[in-house]
């Protein structure tokens, strides 16, 4: 018997961060705007061939010790380089994908650590529960993931 997965409705939706930026679960329907995904899960399913480019760059919701920045490094570059619209998954939509969000937006819109934190959080409800992510975003300016 699997598991029950305690956040279902999570794992199956997604909300737009900006209008170019979008983040969710890993059974989240794409939206329509949605030219790049980037999933940061390993057992998140492909996605079908299609006018849809995806980038795998998975990593664990735990903490690092060493970080291991090239995944995450790749993700946030992947996002920042994107042409239009990007959908960043992993399994519920709330810790790797609101990490890399976070940092995308620090790199590309240049905005505060914790403006991000706080915008990610008003829009996806939940998101980056892990304390060690966000301890990640509020360190990037002086640590920056390059």
């Amino acid at each position: 018997m699997t598991p029950r997965d305690p956040h279902p409705q999570l794992r199956s939706s997604c909300v737009a961060v900006q209008s170019d930026l979008w983040i969710g679960g890993d059974l989240a329907p794409l939206p329509a705007e949605v030219r790049t995904v980037v999933s940061l899960d390993a057992a998140t399913p492909r996605l079908e061939p299609g006018g849809v480019v995806e980038h795998r760059h998975p990593f664990r919701d735990t903490r690092w010790e060493p970080a291991p920045r090239g995944p995450l490094e790749q993700a946030v570059a992947a996002v920042v380089q994107a042409p239009g619209a990007v959908l960043v998954r992993c399994r519920h939509g709330i810790n790797r994908s609101a990490l890399v969000v976070c940092l995308a937006l620090s790199a590309r819109d240049h905005l505060d650590p914790q403006a991000t934190i706080d915008l990610v959080r008003r829009q996806r409800p939940g998101a980056l529960t892990n304390p060690y992510f966000a301890e990640l975003v509020r360190r990037y300016p002086q640590e920056p993931m390059r």
